[in-house]
């Protein structure tokens, strides 16, 4: 008997927390990562150095522009919003 009762406690805490967790993932914002879009800006910095470089990369850090890679070979720097 005890037993018994002891296995529909238990049943009824796992089901309250099942139904929780099931509640609480369907409340939140799940968008993944794929869903995002992304935007990208490629800028070539030759013949630009020093307070000029750093006065780019300030406006376009203040614009939203996250500055993800950079091409020496090319001179160009890669962003990414």
């Amino acid at each position: 008997m005890k037993v018994d009762l002891l296995n529909r406690i238990l049943l009824v805490i796992a089901i309250v927390l099942i139904a929780s967790n099931l509640i609480a993932s369907l409340m939140t914002s799940s968008d993944s990562y794929a869903a995002k879009r992304n935007e990208y800006k490629v800028v070539c910095y030759v013949g630009i150095g020093g307070k000029q470089l750093e006065a780019l990369l300030n406006q376009y850090g203040r614009e939203g522009w996250e500055l993800i890679t950079v091409d020496g070979g090319s001179r160009d720097l890669y962003f990414k919003k």
